[in-house]
């Protein structure tokens, strides 16, 4: 529960609005369906390594900051938060995992595009 919480609180300090909104959705997401795991699981260690090496990761972000806090025009000046996945963690990935990753990838792209519309 503390790493839930981790999550949230680093999204809400380092994170724009839009990505602050897919993230927490994704991450209650997760952590909800990992509840329903037994603790021997084998993806039971993994899912909470993963999540820690994400928070580590995102607490190396600088939240960008002007007098208004995150613009729209912030955001688009911002080169990308976050890093490609490497090969290694895609071959690791199942088809499940490639296809939820997918979803992800659309979301963000469509919450970024209605952001930068909106005006």
């Amino acid at each position: 529960m503390r790493l839930y919480r981790r999550c949230l609180r680093l999204h809400r300090q380092k994170l724009p609005a839009v990505q602050r909104s897919v993230g927490d959705e994704y991450c209650k997401k997760e952590f909800r369906a990992q509840r329903e795991l037994p603790e021997d699981s084998q993806f039971h260690q993994s899912f909470f390594t993963s999540w820690e090496d994400y928070c580590a990761e995102l607490d190396e972000f600088k939240p960008m900051e002007g007098s208004k806090g995150w613009s729209k025009d912030l955001i688009r000046e911002q080169a990308m938060l976050g890093r490609d996945l490497k090969q290694s963690e895609l071959d690791m990935m199942s088809e499940e995992q490639k296809e939820q990753l997918n979803k992800l990838k659309e979301s963000t792209i469509e919450a970024r595009d209605k952001l930068f519309n909106e005006s």
